[in-house]
């Protein structure tokens, strides 16, 4: 696990259903990246389903602005899907390419799919309670 004051770059937080339970589990997305890329783990792809994109919109913090900026070069980057180690994965990087591509009838998009043990390591130690200053200087929505 790293600390978050060791962290560089973007984070990743999933927030479990609350009626399934489970931790809020925090990934550095970009450390995370540097590594896939450094051990070559090989670029799959996935569905690219229009009710998943639908729900990334509405439930899980898509910001529209970000959306209007996706081109067709980065829908060709591969996005980052974890094994949850329990048969279910988490889109920790690519959500909005996710979308974008749903909306204009792309099926498959490429991935790495990362093992559940690959990227344990990259999971961030958070704070119960962050400031909003902090906050502010962390995180692309809150403004």
């Amino acid at each position: 696990m790293i600390a978050l004051s060791a962290v560089r770059g973007n984070l990743f937080t999933f927030i479990p259903d609350t009626t399934k339970g489970g931790p809020e589990i925090t990934v550095a997305v970009d450390l995370l990246t540097e590594w896939v890329r450094a051990n070559h783990i090989p670029i799959t792809a996935i569905a690219c389903e229009q009710e998943q994109a639908e729900k990334f919109y509405r439930d899980n913090g898509v910001e529209p602005h970000r959306l209007a900026r996706i081109t067709a070069k980065h829908l060709r980057s591969p996005v980052l899907l974890l094994d949850l180690g329990d048969g279910t994965h988490m889109l920790a990087d690519g959500n909005h390419r996710y979308v974008v591509a749903a909306a204009n009838g792309i099926t498959r998009l490429p991935a790495w799919l990362v093992k559940h043990s690959y990227w344990q390591p990259f999971r961030v130690d958070m704070p119960l309670a962050l400031g909003e200053e902090t906050l502010r200087t962390m995180f692309s929505g809150i403004r």
